[in-house]
This record gives C-alpha cells, structure tokens and sequence, in this order.
C-alpha cells in the first residue's frame, strides 16, 4: 500500500486501528504480569498466581457482562459507559497503592516517593519492608 492510499482511508478506520493496537498492547503486558510480581515486586508464586487469576476472572467477567449491557442497552451507550468506569476504576487502584504506600511511609519514617520507589524494587528490599513494618507494629501495639 502506498502511503497515498493509506491517507485516503477513513478517520473512523483510523481510529479502530489505534485502539485495536492499544488493546493488543494491554494484552501483551498482561503475559508478563506474572513475572513482573514474582521478580521485581517479591511476591510469592501462589500470591502472584491468585492477582493473575482474579485479574482474568475479571476479563471473562467483564466480558460476558459488557456484551450483555451492550446487547440490552445498546453498544454505543456502553462503550463509553464502560471506558468512564474503567478510568475510575484505575485511578481508585492508583488511590489505594498510594494510601498504602503512605502507610509504609509513615511507619517506616520514610517520604512516600521514596517507600514507593525505593523499598518494592527487589525481593530483599521487599522482605526488609516486611522486616520494618513487622517491628514497627510490634513496637506500637
């Protein structure tokens, strides 16, 4: 194809065309989710099995209920229903991260960047927040 032909198609094919690529971008990352909360973040295998089962349970899920709503309520009514509830629901897991991240913050007298950055990055680090957090509860109570 050449590119005078690709300026010639239209807008609304565009457009399908970024979000198709955005939406098989999201699926790709979420292969690597498994690895990424085992390795970087520390958890173990069972605890980063069960976030990456809950998350596809999730998928299906949301799946078989937005082609329900879309059915009954009409798709173009839903989809940008579905997308508002989607934002909302990132930037309430973003607010609770941050309020634990601040919890961390506080208990271990660290600023919350640096609890947030800092502490999570390996599994040593990650045991050693386990460390402060267990004698800093053990030290309040």
């Amino acid at each position: 194809m050449t590119t005078a032909q690709l300026r010639a198609l239209p807008k609304p094919l565009w457009f399908l065309t970024v979000g198709q690529f955005i939406n098989a971008a999201g699926s790709f990352v979420f292969v690597y989710l498994f690895v990424y909360l085992v390795d970087p973040r520390g958890l173990s295998l069972s605890e980063a099995g069960l976030v990456s089962g809950i998350a596809g349970a999730g998928a299906i899920a949301g799946n078989f209920t937005g082609g329900w709503f879309g059915d009954r309520y009409g798709h173009r009514t839903v989809l940008p229903i579905s997308a508002v509830q989607g934002l909302s629901s990132a930037i309430g897991i973003v607010n609770f991260w941050a309020e634990r991240c601040n919890d961390i913050s506080t208990s271990c007298g660290l600023s919350s960047c640096e609890a947030s950055v800092a502490l999570p990055a390996t599994r040593q680090r990650s045991r050693l927040a386990r460390r402060l957090l267990q004698v800093q509860s053990a030290g309040s109570g």
